[in-house]
């Protein structure tokens, strides 16, 4: 008979949450006649969408009680990048 032992070390990762924090997310619209590639990366957690008719590209309000995961918005041009910031633990 074999006997076999396997040991596996799995760092814990402990999160440290805080207040909840709502911060308001508005993107002007792309002058008219141009196309908009808007990325929305998102990992867990709750993610509503809906029409609007606002007059701006993307309007909303990102809540979340973790500093770090506080989404990023970045504008390039017409390319839209909203994500979730993965926390460094």
């Amino acid at each position: 008979m074999l006997a076999c032992n396997v040991t596996i070390n799995i760092p814990q990762q402990k999160v440290k949450t805080g207040p909840t924090q709502t911060e308001e997310i508005n993107i002007e619209a792309l002058p008219a006649g141009e196309v908009a590639d808007l990325r929305l990366e998102f990992g867990a957690g709750e993610l509503n969408l809906k029409p609007g008719d606002t007059g701006k590209l993307v309007t909303g309000t990102a809540t979340y009680n973790v500093k770090e995961l506080k989404p990023e918005v970045k504008v390039n041009g017409n390319e839209v990048v909203i994500s979730k910031r993965q926390p460094a633990y």
